[in-house]
C-alpha cells in the first residue's frame, strides 16, 4: 500500500486526488477493494477454524490467569469452542476471534477505497452531465402528438455522453468488483447522480409540457440502462423518478390528475398535497418537494395557461 491509492486512504491531497481519475484508477481501486475483502473474509473465517479458536481461547486463558502454559495443563476442551467464536470483527471480548482486530483493519480499508471509487464515479459522472445540465433548453414547444407517444421522441443529444460515461463505468466495475461490493458502491454512486440530476435539472431549470415529457424520456433512458447492469438499482434514483412523473403532468385535463389540479391541491396546504401525491402513487416526495418541482413549470411561473 506504498502507491498513490494507498496513501489516499489515509488522507489525500490535492495532487493525489488528481491521480485517481480514469479506469486506470478505477482499476486500482477495486483491486484494493478486492484483495482487502478477501482477506478480511479469510481471517473471519479461520477465526471459526477449531485450531485458531482453540489457540484463541488458550491465549485468553493464559492473559486472564497471569501464568504461563505448562505441557500437561495447556489444551483446552474443544467443548464450547465452536460456534462461540462470532464472524464479527474487531470486538475485545471473551468471544472474539484471533484475527477480529486484523479483520477489522481490511474491512476498513477496502470501506475506504469504497468510498474513494464512490467519489471518483461521482466525479465522472459530473464531469459527463456538465453539457446536458448547462445547455439543454427545456421551454421549447413541439407537436401534442409527440407527447402522447413516447416512441416517437428520442434521448437529447446532449445525454449521449453521461450515457456512454454510465455504460464504460457501469462494464468495467461489473467485472472488476463482487456482487455485494457492486452494489454498496453504486448505491452510493447513483444517489449521488440523483442530486446531481434533482439539483442541477429539476429544480434548476423551467419546463414547458414538452420539455417535461422530453426530459422524463430521458429519464427513463438512465433507469433503463442501471436496470440492465444491476436489477433493481435504480430504486436509488426514485425520488428522481416520481418528480419526473410529476412536473411532466399533462397541463389539460384528462382521465387523472392534471398540472392544474396537482398545483392547486400541493399549494393548498400539506394535507391536500399530501393527498394529491397519494393519489398519485409519489410517496417519495415531500409536499415542499411537490411544490417545488411544479413551480418548474412554466404554467405556474409565468402563471399563464389555466
Amino acid at each position: 500500500m506504498t502507491s498513490t491509492i494507498g496513501r489516499t486512504l489515509h488522507g489525500a491531497t490535492k495532487d493525489e486526488l488528481a491521480a485517481v481519475e480514469g479506469i486506470g484508477a478505477l482499476e486500482t481501486l477495486c483491486k484494493v477493494i478486492g484483495s482487502a475483502d478477501h482477506v478480511a473474509n479469510t481471517l473471519i473465517e479461520w477465526s471459526d477454524e477449531e485450531f485458531f479458536a482453540q489457540l484463541w481461547q488458550e491465549l485468553q486463558a493464559r492473559n486472564a490467569q497471569g501464568t504461563s502454559q505448562d505441557g500437561s495443563t495447556g489444551i483446552l476442551h474443544q467443548e464450547g469452542i465452536q460456534g462461540r467464536v462470532p464472524n464479527g470483527a474487531g470486538r475485545d471480548s471473551k468471544d472474539s476471534g484471533i484475527f477480529d482486530e486484523t479483520a477489522a483493519a481490511y474491512i476498513g480499508r477496502r470501506k475506504a477505497a469504497e468510498k474513494l471509487l464512490v467519489g471518483a464515479l461521482a466525479d465522472s459522472h459530473t464531469k459527463a452531465f456538465r453539457a446536458y445540465m448547462a445547455h439543454v433548453q427545456w421551454t421549447t414547444i413541439g407537436d401534442a402528438a409527440i407527447m402522447d407517444d413516447a416512441s416517437q421522441m428520442s434521448i437529447t443529444p446532449e445525454l449521449d455522453e453521461p450515457l456512454r460515461t454510465l455504460k464504460s463505468n457501469f462494464e468495467f466495475l461489473s467485472k472488476a468488483l463482487s456482487a455485494a461490493s457492486l452494489r454498496r458502491v453504486w448505491r452510493e454512486a447513483l444517489d449521488k447522480l440523483q442530486d446531481i440530476l434533482w439539483n442541477g435539472v429539476l429544480l434548476r431549470q423551467t419546463f414547458t409540457t414538452l420539455g417535461a415529457a422530453q426530459f422524463a424520456h430521458d429519464g427513463a433512458a438512465i433507469f433503463s440502462l442501471i436496470e440492465h447492469y444491476i436489477p433493481g438499482a435504480s430504486a436509488a434514483l426514485n425520488a428522481l423518478r416520481q418528480g419526473l412523473q410529476l412536473v411532466s403532468l399533462p397541463a389539460e385535463p384528462t382521465n387523472g390528475i392534471s398540472l392544474k389540479e396537482a398545483s392547486d391541491r400541493a399549494f393548498a396546504s400539506n394535507q391536500e398535497a399530501r393527498g394529491m401525491l397519494q393519489d398519485l402513487g409519489l410517496g417519495a416526495l415531500t409536499p415542499m418537494n411537490a411544490r417545488h418541482i411544479l413551480e418548474r413549470r412554466i404554467e405556474n411561473s409565468e402563471n399563464v395557461g389555466w
